[in-house]
């Protein structure tokens, strides 16, 4: 059995050398790297080559212009020959282990969709153990459990990711797509299970969601959030047509991200207005219409929201949901 390991990279030099060591020192051999360069402008490519005249596990397909994460992972499934296929973001590591982990349990059942436990400087996150496959789609779609919509915590078949991945659209985007990729995948997928083994290691320091913003950040990220829920709208109109409340209730959840934590949570108080006032050019009015009363609260009323936000996420981590509700109902939910 082969793993593919699909490695999207854009200006990553400084982390090339930690996420490659950790995948050629796996404890099983046979896998293959496809490292696909997204255009980079430093070094990037020159480091991936001498890595490559080393070990001839490692591929590299390089992009003839700046595409962005989708299509970078779209051109690694296309090129993937492994009878599995990990994604792996530049800036992270797999544990030494991970592919003998993955082929122990693969080898004697050929799940399309294996999930496993991954951790960061803070925590350990596990698996949300009520997701089966009857229920994984529904789980993504309407977020009963949004840390499905990552990517880089699974194992997949090949044959799902090629039949996945033909019928999504092409889209630049910086923000939200693998939720995009995450929920097609789940619409074709036919079995599904989880470990709770640690396999991977998440530098979420890195990521644009935890940088510092301004109101041009917060312009790219609603650029890249239309153009995900564009090929959402394709996609259902397509294929789930019966899923009449599903881009309303995807779109109110990326307003909420926006609000919350692109906005208030990461833009100096100085731009929240002005970041705010741009929100009716990006989403509909439904898709708005939960916070269009908070959008209009004056700066002392949006640092409120931001103390009752931490309260429930905080919430959500620490108690049992009949206490959780009972302190919702003192703070207001959010």
């Amino acid at each position: 059995m082969k793993f593919s390991i699909i490695i999207p990279i854009y200006n990553r030099s400084f982390f090339i050398d930690e996420t490659l060591s950790s995948l050629l020192n796996q404890t099983y051999a046979d896998i293959e790297i496809i490292c696909v360069d997204d255009y980079s402008t430093d070094n990037s490519l020159e480091k991936l080559e001498a890595y490559a005249l080393k070990d001839d596990r490692i591929k590299i397909v390089r992009h003839q212009k700046n595409l962005g994460p989708h299509c970078a992972r779209k051109t690694g499934v296309e090129n993937a020959s492994g009878d599995y296929i990990l994604f792996l973001d530049c800036d992270d590591t797999l544990a030494s282990d991970a592919c003998k982990v993955l082929y122990n349990i693969l080898h004697t059942q050929s799940y399309d969709v294996l999930e496993f436990a991954y951790k960061n400087e803070k925590e350990v996150l596990c698996p949300v153990p009520f997701i089966t496959i009857d229920n994984l789609f529904d789980s993504l779609v309407y977020f009963t459990n949004p840390r499905a919509g990552t990517v880089w915590n699974k194992a997949y078949r090949k044959e799902l990711l090629h039949k996945a991945f033909s019928n999504m659209e092409d889209f630049y985007s910086i923000m939200g797509e693998d939720l995009y990729e995450s929920v097609v995948v789940a619409y074709y997928a036919k079995s599904y299970d989880f470990i709770n083994n640690i396999l991977l290691h998440y530098n979420a320091d890195t990521g644009i969601s935890n940088k510092k913003n301004d109101f041009n950040g917060v312009k790219r990220v609603l650029e890249s959030i239309k153009n995900t829920l564009t090929a959402f709208t394709i996609f259902f109109n397509r294929c789930a047509p019966e899923q009449k409340n599903a881009v309303v209730n995807i779109e109110r959840q990326y307003v909420k991200y926006v609000f919350y934590y692109q906005i208030l949570m990461h833009t100096d108080k100085s731009d929240w207005k002005k970041s705010l006032g741009l929100l009716p050019e990006y989403f509909t009015a439904d898709g708005l219409l939960p916070y269009a009363k908070k959008m209009e609260q004056s700066i002392a009323g949006l640092q409120y929201e931001i103390f009752k936000y931490q309260c429930n996420m905080e919430l959500r981590k620490r108690f049992s949901p009949r206490l959780k509700m009972i302190i919702k109902k003192i703070l207001g939910r959010s």
